[in-house]
């Protein structure tokens, strides 16, 4: 696309003479054109978005489960059970830090590419996620939870967004690299 376009500048620099006007608009008309007729990706729409909604269900250690919507174009691409907190701190305060409170509702912009995990809670992979808002929360992100239904007190996360497997994960970094959600709306309080 970027060619084309380059061309038609060249073509608009060599416009001389009495048809000037006329190449002008036929290059405007054949601009116009392309922009509409192009096919549009789905890394460019705005319609690539997720979303952190509750249920009304929790894990068997009493941690609350929350459901991690994909949308693509618009449409509902996948769904995916999370926890969010530990199951005694889903009443502290969200935007405070140090809580291990789950992450307060707002928009977050999503990075596009995932870091290494720095703790082992927080697994070999983390995508993270900036808060539109002002809010004393930092350093979230998407990860999954190795320690998902073990009773050894690290169940959840510390306010993060976690899947239940690797494999979920996986999933969801790959909409994330194919998509490019636009932003995360959390939802949840």
């Amino acid at each position: 696309m970027l060619k084309v376009l380059n061309d038609m500048a060249e073509f608009f620099k060599r416009c001389r003479g009495p048809n000037r006007l006329k190449q002008l608009a036929l290059l405007f008309l054949l601009c116009l054109a392309f922009v509409v007729c192009s096919p549009k990706t789905a890394s460019t729409t705005p319609d690539n978005y997720m979303t952190l909604t509750p249920t009304a269900l929790t894990n068997k250690l009493g941690n609350p489960l929350y459901q991690l919507s994909l949308y693509g174009n618009g449409q509902l691409i996948a769904a995916y059970m999370t926890v969010a907190g530990r199951a005694h701190t889903q009443n502290y305060n969200r935007h405070q830090a140090g809580t291990e409170a789950p992450l307060p509702d707002g928009k977050y912009r999503v990075a596009r590419e995932p870091v290494p995990g720095t703790i082992p809670e927080a697994g070999d992979r983390f995508l993270p996620i900036q808060p539109l808002f002002r809010t004393r929360r930092s350093a979230l992100g998407i990860h999954y939870d190795p320690s998902f239904e073990k009773p050894n007190g690290e169940d959840g996360t510390s306010g993060c967004i976690a899947l239940t497997n690797r494999a979920d994960l996986d999933q969801v970094l790959n909409y994330v690299r194919t998509y490019r959600p636009q932003y995360l709306e959390v939802n949840i309080q």
